[in-house]
């Protein structure tokens, strides 16, 4: 089944300013390409200060980098014990199954989620440093993995039986409301203009 089907991804954020949070949010949107065909992420790498490098090439720590996570890569699509790439001097991520740094504090709780991934996680504080615990159920249930993906198809399967009453019961508004809203959109566009 093509879907099922093993595969890994790492993601390059590219920015020229010399602080990283210019590309904080590079390889967590990148993600979003990878969670539907349940790609196993093996990097993250956000390729900050090209304004001042020049060129990657002129960069033998970056090159070095990159020749390691792509090996990550293709090694972590055949054997499932390789580990996550993590660049020398970059900040860790929190997340143990995107390892993106980025959370979402549930408000007057200590529970935190993943914006990538949608699991949820408990936030400490230990030895004043913060600490997210995410359990085994919920990387289990990530938005990339066959169980997430699954939830979500049940999810959205569930909606024709809200939705479709929903409509029927409200046919006459609904054409009522298209009618002034949608069919006469020229004419309502006219009017706000020769209005001005």
């Amino acid at each position: 089944m093509e879907r099922l089907k093993k595969r890994t991804v790492s993601y390059i954020s590219v920015g020229g300013a010399t602080t990283e949070n210019w590309t904080s949010m590079g390889t967590a949107s990148l993600a979003l390409f990878g969670f539907p065909p349940m790609m196993r992420v093996m990097g993250n790498y956000n390729a900050n200060a090209m304004g001042t490098t020049g060129n990657p090439y002129l960069d033998d720590r970056l090159i070095a980098d990159m020749h390691e996570m792509g090996k990550r890569t293709v090694e972590g699509y055949l054997d499932e014990t390789v580990r996550f790439f993590q660049p020398e001097g970059k900040p860790e991520g929190v997340c143990p199954v995107c390892h993106q740094r980025l959370v979402t504090i549930l408000p007057g709780t200590t529970k935190v989620e993943c914006p990538v991934c949608g699991i949820e996680g408990d936030l400490a504080i230990e030895n004043g440093a913060v600490k997210i615990v995410y359990p085994k159920a919920q990387q289990e249930r990530a938005r990339g993995t066959f169980r997430g993906l699954r939830e979500h198809t049940t999810e959205i399967q569930s909606f024709g039986a809200i939705c479709g009453p929903k409509i029927m019961a409200n046919r006459e508004k609904l054409d009522r409301l298209m009618q002034e809203r949608i069919r006469n959109f020229d004419t309502s566009i006219e009017d706000k203009t020769d209005e001005a």
